[in-house]
């Protein structure tokens, strides 16, 4: 047998899930169901972002997906001034870089959440 460890079956299955669901109810469904997704995911931290100034909003997203992440930093562009959220490493990078219809719950979430939707 096999020493997969967690993380890899966890990958495994994430991606048959995606796999047969797009295969059994079609891709529109799949669409959807990752549209629900981030609207939940927009739901819970939406109301974290209530009155608060872009910097603000910025800093609480940094900890989406685990508190004081380290792949998550917030830049500032020299010549223009403007804020940026920038994710360094996907968090679900095993599934999505076989799946990338995936991304599209994090980008959607976070552009909402920051008002770019």
């Amino acid at each position: 047998m096999m020493d997969w460890g967690w993380g890899r079956l966890c990958d495994e299955l994430a991606v048959g899930l995606i796999d047969t669901l797009s295969a059994v109810l079609g891709p529109e469904a799949l669409r959807q169901v990752l549209a629900s997704l981030a609207d939940e995911n927009v739901a819970q931290w939406a109301p974290h972002m209530q009155g608060k100034s872009l910097a603000e909003r910025l800093e609480v997203l940094k900890g989406i997906y685990l508190e004081d992440d380290p792949y998550m930093t917030i830049d500032q562009d020299q010549a223009s001034g403007e804020l940026r959220l920038v994710e360094r490493n996907c968090p679900y990078l095993n599934v999505a870089s076989r799946r990338p219809a995936l991304c599209s719950v994090t980008i959607s979430t976070l552009s909402r959440l920051l008002g770019y939707a």
